[in-house]
């Protein structure tokens, strides 16, 4: 199930199995805030942390632990909209086709497939052995290899949300994978939240420790 969704220029990202562990414990939090119990129960205090990592997530942009995601795209970057005709695209690959796209989503890991899918929701898988990835600045890059052509956007592959390139994020599955300071922050957040019931405001020092991790889109 999709849960959340951003667009950007190269196209729409989902996330599409979120991370369950959290990031911060119970324990953590009674340590930081120095309870010896939480009145209102474990799960609220897990409530909390839940909801403090959703606010860094927002502000970073990132991933923190694990995730599988979704870019769903209408066309292969370098062609546009100019190249339909009548409604049929052309099945010619363009000369101005880009030979690589990035993946708008740090800290990337792997691509897990890329497809098309034709109007009737059947999905064509594109064989890893034409592509090949690498990481920039924590993005992830698809590159084809020398010799390949993107696969063919034409009927009866859909002409909105024909490709869609599965992939993971994520520092890592352990929270100890994730930096530390985000892990501060998140204590940082969670605990104002306990403290300020009604508040829609971000500690000053959570904000400046998570403002060193946002992503610029």
């Amino acid at each position: 199930m999709l849960t959340t969704s951003k667009q950007y220029t190269n196209g729409s990202l989902e996330l599409v199995t979120p991370a369950t562990t959290p990031l911060v414990t119970v324990a953590e939090m009674k340590s930081h805030g120095r309870h010896d119990t939480i009145p209102e129960g474990d799960e609220f205090m897990e409530g909390l942390v839940e909801a403090a990592t959703g606010r860094a997530r927002d502000l970073t942009g990132r991933a923190f632990l694990t995730e599988a995601w979704r870019l769903t795209m209408d066309r292969w970057p370098g062609t546009s909209a100019d190249e339909w005709w009548n409604g049929v695209r052309e099945g010619i690959p363009s000369q101005f086709e880009a030979d690589s796209f990035l993946i708008r989503k740090a800290p990337f890991l792997v691509v897990s497939s890329i497809k098309t899918v034709a109007e009737d929701g059947a999905e064509t898988e594109w064989s890893s052995a034409n592509y090949y990835t690498r990481t920039e600045a924590g993005f992830g890059r698809v590159a084809k290899k020398a010799g390949q052509v993107w696969p063919l956007i034409n009927t009866p592959v859909r002409a909105v949300g024909g490709i869609r390139v599965e992939f993971t994020a994520g520092y890592g599955t352990d929270p100890a994978d994730v930096p530390a300071p985000i892990r501060q922050a998140v204590k940082m957040i969670a605990q104002h939240l306990y403290e300020n019931r009604e508040s829609q405001e971000m500690p000053n020092a959570a904000a400046m420790i998570l403002s060193r991790y946002k992503v610029m889109f």
